[in-house]
């Protein structure tokens, strides 16, 4: 009798190791590997797979991760699918780092799993053309948009619409049965970084957009990502800040914490953003690249570019984003669309192209660096209102310094001259006006001996930094001459090129009523 027992359970252990390894070789199955530079090969979930198999997620194929840098740096042409894929991989993994070091009573479930990598997927859905300078060239439209437009709005509406235009609502509901109902709504608030529907769970809000302290996935693949297309050596390792992070109540609050000795690693991850927008997105050739391409495509939209959706339906180019189906049809394309024109139309739009496309930019007169500066009109304060308060002076005072220099000009016109606001910080947003800068205080550190517990680190306890707390900013300004006349130009003209070279002259000697000497980033140029 107990022989026979034993065999039957011995045959049902068999019998079910047997099941679980074809079910789990089943499953594998139907995920698909894809090859990445960034992180060897990535399997995703079949849903993914379905998702990534839309026109609307390969639109990403056709926008530049970093837009106009790629003209200037000849590797940054990756685009926001490769960007997307990579967010997508990383959530799991962090997901699957918080299972593992966070106490048992920590759960994260499969659809919630599920639904991170799925809001990782899809969080860039929504950038427009050539990516964030296209929010410039809305931002620089007066009136078309009441208030600042975010791409993480617009994936929200392009999520929307890929669903439904593909059939996947019902798909994306039933591959998480348990919020069912709710799956669509959590996936969209994992985007946008902030929600309710899991509140008790605000650490699952963090992994994506890390609205709090900026400690993300989609940073650390776009870190990584772009500084490799970029050729820069970085030292930031995410793998170090995943075999450290855990999960621990703070202010009655589930947050991602981490331990106190990784702070050097979280400064380098700081320290890379700003390294990467120093060097490539707010390079000074980049930005005068870039105030050319929103200067094309504001004279292209008042020259009455269209996005047509149908033959019935078409809408203004600085409208269109407003439309799933608009936006769905706008990529880097139509910065060529717009150029290769047969019709005679966009004429100073297309001049402006060429010009880019010839290396015939606007003329760089001076950059200036009022870091320095700033500290002493701010009393050492780092509060975001007082911050931004004393920027717009000192952008105000600037921009009449360059009335007053270019009074006597003869050949060049006041209104043709720029000061272009550079503003570089760690990158993290503050909920309150009154919050300091620093980019520690609202991360949280746990101690070996006490990982239940976690606090605030103070700024001069982060002994790695190499800056008082004060001097987090770079805030320079980037002055230049926009010579749109196409019969007026700098390069052909040499009394206008005489007359800048006088005025670049006076604006070094005058910088010291400023603050600081003027001082120069070298760049690739």
């Amino acid at each position: 009798m107990i022989y026979a027992l034993k065999t039957v359970l011995k045959r049902f252990v068999v019998s079910a190791r047997t099941w679980s390894t074809e079910y789990v070789e089943s499953n594998m199955g139907d995920f698909k590997v894809f090859n990445d530079c960034i992180h060897g090969h990535i399997k995703l979930n079949p849903l993914c797979v379905k998702i990534v198999d839309t026109p609307q997620f390969q639109r990403l194929r056709n926008l530049k991760q970093l837009g106009p840098a790629y003209f200037l740096y000849p590797g940054a042409c990756h685009n926001r699918f490769e960007h997307s894929l990579g967010v997508c991989h990383l959530a799991g993994k962090m997901v699957e780092a918080l299972r593992r070091n966070s106490d048992k009573n920590i759960i994260i479930t499969d659809g919630e799993k599920l639904c991170l990598e799925i809001a990782g997927l899809c969080h860039d859905l929504g950038h427009g053309p050539m990516s964030h300078t296209w929010g410039k060239f809305l931002q620089s439209q007066s009136g078309s948009t009441p208030k600042k437009w975010e791409h993480e709005e617009a994936s929200v509406m392009m999520f929307e619409y890929l669903l439904e235009n593909n059939g996947l609502r019902e798909a994306v509901k039933d591959a998480v049965p348990e919020m069912k109902e709710n799956a669509i709504q959590f996936i969209e608030e994992l985007i946008r970084g902030k929600g309710t529907v899991r509140s008790n769970k605000k650490f699952l809000y963090q992994i994506i957009s890390n609205q709090e302290n900026g400690i993300d996935v989609d940073r650390w693949d776009y870190f990584l990502r772009d500084a490799k297309q970029l050729n820069l050596n970085i030292s930031f390792d995410y793998s170090r800040i995943l075999e450290f992070c855990r999960v621990i109540e703070v202010n009655n609050e589930k947050i991602i914490c981490f331990r106190d000795k990784e702070r050097h690693s979280i400064y380098d991850m700081f320290q890379v953003r700003m390294t990467l927008f120093h060097k490539a997105c707010l390079h000074d050739v980049v930005r005068t690249i870039e105030e050319m391409f929103i200067d094309a495509l504001k004279a292209a939209d008042e020259g009455g570019y269209m996005i047509h959706v149908s033959d019935d339906i078409k809408y203004k180019l600085s409208e269109a984003h407003k439309y799933a189906k608009a936006l769905n049809r706008m990529t880097d394309h139509i910065i060529f669309d717009i150029f290769y024109n047969i019709e005679g139309k966009f004429k100073e739009a297309k001049e402006l192209l060429c010009r880019i496309l010839k290396r015939d930019l606007y003329t760089i007169l001076d950059s200036k660096n009022f870091s320095t500066e700033l500290v002493a009109r701010m009393n050492n304060t780092q509060e975001v209102d007082k911050v931004n308060k004393a920027v717009a002076e000192l952008e105000k005072e600037i921009q009449e310094h360059i009335r007053e220099i270019s009074k006597d000009l003869k050949y060049c016109s006041y209104k043709d001259f720029k000061a272009i606001k550079i503003k570089l910080d760690m990158g993290v947003k503050k909920k309150r006006k009154s919050e300091k800068n620093n980019p520690f205080s609202n991360i949280y550190f746990f101690e070996k001996d006490n990982v239940d517990e976690a606090k605030e680190m103070e700024w001069k306890d982060v002994t790695v930094f190499p800056v008082p707390e004060e001097s987090i900013h770079h805030i320079h300004f980037l002055i230049i001459y926009k010579d749109m006349d196409n019969k007026k130009r700098v390069s052909r003209d040499a009394n206008m090129k005489k007359e800048l070279d006088d005025f670049r002259v006076k604006l070094k000697e005058s910088w010291g009523t400023f603050g600081n000497r003027s001082e120069h980033r070298v760049g690739d140029m």
